[in-house]
């Protein structure tokens, strides 16, 4: 769902920004089968659209996002070892 509104707002004329693919790359991991491989795509288009700037942007917060993911599960495991 997150893909077809995206290209109609493409095909529209609107230019995809950060937010876009920031909002593409939650749909990703909304997607437990093929959300990899999507996730893949949206890296590319934000590789081939996005100024140097807002791509370093974007990729620091995708990042940032990333190593509290791995932070969270951590303390998961830690909690359920003590539970």
């Amino acid at each position: 769902m997150a893909f077809q509104l995206a290209d109609e707002m493409v095909e529209l004329g609107f230019t995809p920004n950060e937010d876009t693919y920031a909002s593409l790359l939650i749909a990703c991991n909304a997607e437990k089968n093929a959300g990899f491989k999507y996730a893949i795509e949206v890296i590319l288009n934000i590789y081939a659209y996005l100024s140097v700037a807002k791509k370093k942007n974007l990729l620091i917060s995708i990042r940032f996002g990333v190593e509290c993911l791995h932070l969270i599960s951590n303390q998961h495991r830690i909690i359920s070892v003590f539970c």
